[in-house]
């Protein structure tokens, strides 16, 4: 039987950090479904590396602008959430396949491509980059049958 089981993608099993890149399948935005070629394999592939919750708050710090807010007249913090996402893969993304241009050519894979990427596929390597998924874990059962008396 199978059994589901949580993976994350940043720490390894003995508790060091886990900085391997991965394969990050991406959703077609407007239909949500996958994008498969003819032998049913993904098309739009995006290969990165795993970022811990420490980087990702840095990063969200380093977008930190401090205001008065115009209601209470409170000191308060916000982040460019847009911005912190673009670093996020810019720094994450280390190539792709499968991502062509307006010209119909296949795209560079570099810091500004990157951080220019349509917003639905930055959301998709977001939340693969920074979150754990659930996997299927196969546990081989026993096929021998109980030997009969006579």
């Amino acid at each position: 039987m199978a059994s589901q089981r949580l993976k994350t993608k940043t720490v390894k099993s003995d508790g060091t950090s886990s900085r391997e890149p991965f394969d990050i399948e991406i959703i077609d935005p407007q239909t949500g479904n996958r994008i498969l070629d003819e032998h049913k394999r993904p098309c739009v592939v995006v290969v990165a590396l795993p970022m811990e919750q420490e980087e990702w708050r840095a990063i969200l710090k380093s977008t930190e602008t401090t205001g008065q807010d115009e209601l209470t007249g409170q000191i308060v913090r916000r982040s460019d959430y847009e911005t912190a996402v673009d670093i996020l893969c810019v720094r994450s993304i280390q190539s792709w396949k499968g991502i062509d241009g307006a010209d119909d050519k296949p795209l560079v894979c570099n810091d500004a491509t990157k951080a220019r990427l349509p917003v639905e596929v930055k959301q998709q390597v977001w939340r693969k980059v920074l979150g754990a998924e659930v996997v299927a874990e196969i546990q081989i059962a026993s096929f021998r049958e109980p030997a009969g008396v006579s």
